[in-house]
């Protein structure tokens, strides 16, 4: 391998040129690359939820529906609104009181059913369908135009109203995002190196690394506004750590006095092994996201992995050939390091180190039982601030009407008699306000041959027939979730093919999944990373000892949101078991190799002490990064499900060096015997201390 590394180096500028003319197709794929904020399309395709919306938005076009709700407007001022609304580009159709009776009778003549489901007092709610989905370009434009013509006091919900508003909030803070975290890690890195220059490398090599997958991520098409929101601060955090250990070789290379291109040659020779194994534990946590049956995990898990991957390419390529050719500026702005040392620590944790793993002991059980058992949340709404416009329009029309989620049952079946069948028994559900269809609308007792056409045309066709179910129980309500299982109990009683869909069935089953997907994830993730910890080190022991100390930092972080009492987004606890398992075994991969090299010349607690001592820094410094790197997004982020993760994720980083500081080197210590009875190469000649 030297030679290869040997031809990178001759040929140094070349490699600086290709990687900056590839910045250029990066940044347009980057612009091209569309963000989707349409979190149901990635729940599977053969689940009924999702395959009775694509037959409401292909059969009906009721895909996307907003919700404008007026206060003191005469019905007449509210008739003539909805016909300016209906002729705007991007509307379909208007929905409204007037479709189902004429408005000029008093209003004590309108049968209660209806008037209940569009007039509430003083105000009035119009239901309005759009062509667009969420994701689409168009839909922001339509929704602006909506607000335009509503004017002031008007107010505007619904998904995609929702879906706009972080859009316009992602396109505010995604800079700020990237900033923010290159300005605190740039100040770590500037602690913990001993040039101001170095840090400044590091950034270019690694937003290089950055701006390539950003850029790639156009073979997808499209990716999740959550991983938008955090793949390239992420990315920033977790490979800084590649850069630091090449760089702290290159050091030792060069106090052998030779020359500088054969001390980078001879380090990156050297580190290549370590950084790759520490990149491939990073990316087997990121690819067992890809298991997911909600399809996220598998937008996040690719976009991570395929930045840890060229995170190595460019640390190993691109930074050896920036450092030569920078080296004089490094040199000639020296400063000492001012981190501290951890020669004085390191005693006290192993003084210390039956005392800590009695600690280890203490809090695996119940860390763990409470990490499995959070209280979890999925409304969209929850993700934005409490003032964002969707949320308002939500909380007024629940606060006004006393409504909560529609749920849509569809049948292939037009018989209206099954149908009210149906609905009677729904209608005995707590949580049930109403239901609207052909069989509540007109008389039974008239023939199907005098229903007007185009109050037969909007809930049936050729194919399919449906009614709405309008709850009064929200989405994150227990009432909803068992109105949605018996309404699918009652339909199977009366027909052999239904679909029940709508927000609330889809963030159910969306629920439902994920609940599965962390099981699984949880389980890959530790057998791939446990694999390449079993083949690094060629131990059985090994990979369970340092597995286990990072699974007890993860189950402590997921402890906290338990023990406040404070919800998370369904969803987190899953990026976080394979985010923080991938991103902070490094830091054991680091303290355990360098442990069996000072075995060769020290008894285990002497060996150990010394680890501590050459190593403490390097943890510390990769903690700080990734936790720096993320907490300036958990301050200033107006999206809650972006400000969680990140918190989660750089307290995680501070727990999992907390316990390989403490809780590792005494494992390490106390079952060194058993560690080489099953390890190839461990020395065992030493007497135990």
């Amino acid at each position: 391998m030297k030679k290869f590394w040997g031809f990178i180096i001759k040929h140094k500028k070349w490699i600086v040129i290709f990687f900056a003319l590839m910045m250029i197709p990066s940044i347009i794929g980057n612009i091209k690359t569309e963000i989707n904020y349409d979190m149901a399309s990635y729940l599977p395709e053969e689940l009924n939820s999702v395959k009775g919306n694509k037959i409401l938005s292909e059969e009906f076009g009721l895909s996307n529906t907003l919700y404008l709700l007026l206060h003191d407007k005469e019905l007449w001022d509210v008739a003539e609104l909805k016909e300016e609304l209906a002729s705007v580009q991007g509307i379909d159709e208007v929905t409204w009181l007037s479709d189902y009776t004429d408005i000029n009778v008093p209003r004590d003549f309108i049968p209660k059913e209806i008037k209940d489901q569009f007039i509430s007092g003083k105000s009035t709610i119009l239901q309005i369908q759009i062509n667009s989905g969420p994701q689409d370009a168009g839909t922001g434009t339509t929704i602006e135009k909506i607000q335009e013509i509503a004017g002031d006091g008007a107010y505007l919900g619904g998904e995609s109203v929702m879906g706009y508003e972080l859009k316009q909030i992602l396109d505010d803070e995604q800079i700020i995002y990237f900033i923010i975290g290159a300005i605190t890690i740039f100040i770590i890195l500037a602690l913990s190196t001993t040039s101001i220059f170095e840090p400044i490398i590091f950034l270019l090599a690694v937003g290089a690394a950055i701006m390539l997958n950003l850029g790639s991520n156009i073979i997808f098409g499209n990716i999740s506004y959550m991983t938008a929101s955090i793949a390239a601060i992420i990315q920033l955090a977790v490979s800084a750590d590649y850069s630091i250990f090449l760089l702290h070789r290159y050091r030792e290379e060069r106090g052998k006095n030779i020359s500088n291109e054969s001390a980078m040659i001879s380090a990156v020779s050297k580190t290549s092994t370590t950084v790759i194994a520490s990149g491939l534990t990073t990316i087997a946590g990121f690819m067992a996201l890809l298991i997911m049956k909600v399809s996220i995990g598998r937008d996040l898990g690719l976009v991570l992995a395929k930045g840890v991957a060229f995170s190595l390419i460019t640390t190993l390529v691109l930074l050896p050939c920036l450092i030569l050719m920078l080296d004089r500026l490094i040199s000639k702005s020296k400063h000492r390091i001012f981190l501290p040392r951890f020669n004085l620590l390191s005693k006290i944790m192993i003084r210390g180190r039956w005392v800590f793993i009695a600690l280890v002991i203490i809090l695996l059980v119940p860390s763990f039982m409470a990490s499995r058992n959070l209280d979890t949340y999925s409304s969209m709404s929850k993700t934005l601030p409490e003032n964002a416009l969707s949320v308002e329009t939500t909380e007024k029309i629940k606060e006004e009407f006393g409504k909560g989620e529609i749920i849509y049952v569809i049948t292939p079946d037009k018989d209206i008699i099954r149908e009210k069948q149906l609905i009677s028994r729904i209608k005995t559900i707590p949580a049930v306000d109403s239901a609207t269809g052909i069989s509540e609308i007109v008389d039974m007792s008239i023939p199907e041959t005098f229903i007007p056409g185009e109050l037969t045309e909007k809930f049936s066709n050729s194919k399919y027939s449906y009614f709405l179910v309008q709850l009064s129980s929200g989405l994150e309500d227990p009432g909803t979730i068992e109105a949605i299982n018996e309404m699918g109990s009652y339909a199977s009683e009366i027909y052999d093919q239904y679909y029940i869909t709508g927000e609330a069935v889809l963030q159910k089953d969306m629920s439902e999944l994920a609940a599965v997907d962390l099981k699984y994830v949880s389980m890959l993730s530790m057998i791939l990373i446990a694999v390449i910890l079993a083949i690094l080190f060629k131990s059985a022991s090994l990979p369970v000892i340092l597995i286990l100390i990072i699974q007890l930092a993860i189950w402590i972080n997921l402890s906290i949101p338990f023990i406040t009492n404070r919800p998370v987004y369904y969803l987190t606890s899953i990026f976080i078991y394979a985010i923080q398992l991938g991103a902070t075994v490094d830091y054991a991969i680091l303290l355990t190799m360098r442990y069996r090299e000072n075995l060769k010349i020290h008894r285990p607690l002497e060996a150990m002490q010394k680890t501590i001592d050459n190593v403490g820094r390097s943890i510390l410094t990769s903690a700080l990064i990734l936790f720096a790197g993320t907490v300036g997004i958990t301050l200033i982020s107006k999206i809650g499900t972006t400000s969680e993760l990140t918190n989660m994720i750089g307290r995680g980083a501070l727990i999992s060096m907390a316990l390989i500081y403490l809780g590792l080197p005494a494992l390490l210590v106390v079952l060194d015997k058993l560690i080489g009875w099953t390890t190839i190469g461990w020395v065992r000649n030493k007497k135990k201390f």
